[in-house]
């Protein structure tokens, strides 16, 4: 009979079985895994990568990474942050609004 070692994920507390935790973020690209880790990070400070992350936490956090990465990328190319840009969010309440007011 062959046991499986179970372990809480430590950003959802859901059971998975040990290497479940591991495996994905191991086969990571680089440059992913790295901005992941950054924002897994700045939600849970305490979070080392030994610890592992399940497979739904680490998908929903490499997103926010993949976005991460398009923002540096954005800013190395335009060199830095344009400050007078405000962005408006699609189907906002006021974008309707704005764009019949021109101020968008």
């Amino acid at each position: 009979m062959t046991s499986f070692t179970e372990n809480h994920c430590p950003l959802c507390s859901e059971v998975f079985p040990s290497e479940q935790l591991h495996a994905h973020i191991a086969s990571e690209h680089p440059l992913l895994r790295r901005s992941t880790i950054q924002v897994i990070r700045a939600y849970h400070p305490g979070w080392l990568e030994e610890q592992g992350a399940c497979g739904p936490c680490w998908r929903s956090y490499r997103e926010a990474g993949r976005i991460l990465n398009v923002l540096r990328e954005a800013k190395r190319r335009d060199g830095g942050w344009n400050t007078d840009y405000t962005p408006r969010l699609v189907g906002s309440r006021t974008a309707g609004r704005e764009r019949r007011l021109g101020t968008y």
